[in-house]
């Protein structure tokens, strides 16, 4: 019943979407992507015997690429039983939207502006709402309101960039740290 009710509520907010979906050549939507693209080739060396090339592939799943006020965003949904600005501080400097955006331009050769949140609180309304204590607590109207949020980011130049040269860095930790 939870999950109708949701469901029910979030096509109420987003009746109208303000973006348009992308489609591909063939015209179907742009919704899912799946995607594995070559990231770097990390040499791996064993001492005396021969370097071992070991090609590294990052992979991951495009939400949705979509046209908002003419400029190309990728969207991605998430649940969360908390929301409000620490939720989307983190989203900020998400590492995980960054990489959704290189691959796309990856995939496609269109550079994305940014990224956006869709982000929806999945926890039930507490039982408490209205008033408290001669005070006015939040109204159901209001809780439902705020379960719903969305939240644009826009990338700056060369932070593609930055965040590809940051994943090779971990990537090259990581195989450092195995070899050791």
């Amino acid at each position: 019943n939870w999950a109708f009710e949701m469901i029910k509520r979030y096509n109420q907010t987003y009746d109208l979407e303000p973006f348009q979906l992308l489609t591909d050549a063939k015209g179907d939507k742009m919704v899912e992507l799946s995607f594995a693209l070559p990231l770097f080739t990390y040499v791996m060396n064993f001492g005396t015997l021969a370097a071992k090339q070991i090609p590294v592939i990052y992979t991951g799943r495009i939400d949705l690429p979509v046209i908002w006020d003419n400029q190309l965003f990728i969207g991605d949904h998430k649940t969360t039983s908390i929301i409000g600005p620490s939720f989307f501080d983190k989203m900020k400097m998400s590492a995980q939207q960054k990489g959704y955006a290189w691959a796309f331009g990856e995939l496609t050769g269109q550079k994305p502006v940014g990224y956006f949140i869709n982000a929806i609180r999945t926890k039930e309304p507490p039982q408490s709402l209205g008033k408290e204590g001669g005070r006015t607590k939040q109204t159901v109207a209001q809780w439902w309101r705020e379960t719903f949020q969305r939240e644009r980011y826009f990338l700056q130049p060369g932070e593609l960039d930055e965040w590809k040269s940051n994943a090779i860095a971990l990537v090259d930790e990581l195989f450092y740290h195995y070899q050791k």
